[in-house]
């Protein structure tokens, strides 16, 4: 749905034919798959957190140059938006796993993957109303993007930084749970004899 609303801007807006866009499309997205391998190893050597608080801002800033300005600016613009994505993508989609628990794991995988949709889908919502009001694509892409101030916010004052540090420190075994050792750490197995 969001390609929709891209499509449209840049048919609309933009004069691009159906030829230009799928070219557009080819060029500006293909280099996401650079920062997406390049992310995983920023974020492993300088940090999850300072990888998401520059890379979400600086993308989103270029994504609504995107939609307001023509031209070489819109082409670079995009390109640029991609890779930094692709970026931060390894850094957000590794807390899934390093901060919840084996257990709850699935359960909060599902609880993000539903609130990320529902945003989507409220965020397309209004951006479908708001275009359908005569606001430029600019401006609502302008406004929508205030949500990822959010999300900074978020992994910033809330997110722990997990680079550098090991599963069982971010989420510690609970002790009262029977785990077959004694209280030195050794099973009966492991003594000799």
């Amino acid at each position: 749905m969001a390609s929709l609303f891209q499509n449209g801007y840049l048919e609309d807006e933009r004069g691009f034919s159906a030829t230009t866009i799928a070219i557009f499309t080819l060029v500006t997205a293909t280099p996401a798959g650079v920062g997406l391998i390049v992310g995983g190893r920023i974020a492993d050597i300088r940090g999850r957190k300072r990888v998401i608080a520059l890379g979400v801002p600086v993308a989103t800033a270029l994504v609504v140059i995107s939609y307001t300005f023509g031209g070489p600016l819109l082409w670079l613009s995009v390109f640029a938006a991609g890779i930094l994505t692709g970026v931060t993508i390894p850094a957000l989609a590794v807390y899934r796993t390093e901060l919840f628990p084996t257990g709850n794991r699935s359960r909060a995988a599902g609880l993000l993957t539903t609130a990320a949709l529902l945003g989507g889908i409220g965020g397309l919502l209004l951006m479908g109303t708001l275009l359908d009001r005569d606001w430029s694509h600019g401006r609502v892409v302008a406004l929508l993007a205030l949500a990822q101030v959010g999300v900074i916010a978020i992994v910033l004052r809330w997110y722990p930084e997990t680079a550098h540090r090991e599963l069982e420190e971010l989420n510690p075994v609970d002790r009262s749970a029977p785990t077959g050792r004694d209280e030195t750490g050794c099973r009966p197995s492991d003594v000799p004899g």
